[in-house]
């Protein structure tokens, strides 16, 4: 649990773009993480890691900091910074707790006057979807899902509700959750279908409905982990 990564090939250095270097690495440490390069409990050395990226150990310090904030690395006094274990019931509280704000958003929008612009915005992202489907792109596809749920909290008018939201969307689970629907449980055959009847049920006002299916939509990634 507790190897160390250290056993880096010195001779296999990864670019990394100078500008906004310290997210640059976040997005490499991210990423490693999710291909398997660091499994769960393995001990990360700055110095094996700036070597590799042919880069100063102050910045991977920084990316570190960040990642501890975003919950991917842990650090136990005396012993170092690890990469953080996955659970399934870390996953599932992401997932109801997101669900659960989107609910208080979809309540509170359905008592506002009705927006045409996020309405046109909410099919744009729907739209989105399927050209990204028919160009065989999760990663976009990703994007243009999380941007409709994203506007489906904004058109609550609650600052401190869509800055809840964006809080839980930027930390490990939420990542996560992206790489299961981007590598192995996303169909995206039906992800604008499924939005379009997210979007039906929002401008019928249909809250339990909506409800239902935005449970349907979550619960894939759970049930993955729990398989």
């Amino acid at each position: 649990m507790e190897a160390i990564v250290e056993e880096m090939d010195s001779e296999k250095q990864v670019s990394i773009n100078k500008k906004q270097l310290k997210d640059e690495v976040v997005d490499y440490l991210v990423g490693a993480v999710f291909k398997g390069e660091f499994k769960p409990g393995d001990r990360l050395a700055e110095t094996k890691i700036a070597r590799t990226l042919n880069i100063s150990q102050g910045v991977v310090r920084e990316a570190f900091q960040v990642l501890r904030t975003r919950g991917f690395l842990e650090s136990i006094p005396f012993k170092g910074t690890f990469v953080r274990a996955f659970t399934d019931q870390g996953l599932k509280d992401y997932f109801r707790t997101r669900t659960e704000i989107e609910m208080i958003a979809v309540k509170w929008s359905s008592e506002l006057p009705e927006d045409p612009d996020n309405t046109a915005y909410l099919m744009k992202c729907i739209e989105l979807m399927e050209n990204y489907r028919k160009e065989g792109d999760k990663s976009l596809a990703s994007k243009a899902d999380l941007d409709f749920h994203r506007a489906i909290v904004k058109s609550a008018n609650s600052p401190s509700l869509l800055s809840a939201w964006e809080a839980l969307n930027h930390g490990f689970w939420f990542s996560y959750g992206i790489h299961l629907e981007e590598n192995k449980y996303m169909v995206i055959d039906r992800q604008a279908e499924l939005h379009a009847s997210l979007l039906d049920m929002l401008k019928s006002n249909a809250i339990e409905d909506f409800r239902k299916q935005l449970e349907e939509h979550f619960i894939n990634p759970y049930s993955t982990l729990r398989g």
